[in-house]
C-alpha cells in the first residue's frame, strides 16, 4: 500500500511505464519495511522522523 499511493507522484513526474511501475514499487516497498521496522523498533517518532530525513536526502538528491 505504501509504494502503490506514490504512483500518482511518479506518474506527475515519468510516464508510467512497467519499468517505472516497478521501480516505484520495489524501491518503496524497501523504505516502506525499513520504515515498518523502525515503527516497530523504536516507535512512531523514531518512523516519521526517518521518513522525513529520507524525504530531504532523497529531493536534495534528486531535486524535485
Amino acid at each position: 500500500m505504501f509504494a502503490i499511493a506514490h504512483l500518482p507522484v511518479a506518474a506527475t513526474i515519468w510516464t508510467l511505464t512497467p519499468i517505472v511501475i516497478i521501480r516505484t514499487i520495489l524501491l518503496n516497498s524497501l523504505l516502506g519495511v525499513a520504515f515498518g521496522y523502525l515503527y516497530w523498533r523504536w516507535g512512531l517518532e523514531y518512523a516519521i522522523l526517518s521518513h522525513f530525513l529520507a524525504g530531504i536526502v532523497l529531493h536534495g538528491i534528486g531535486g524535485s
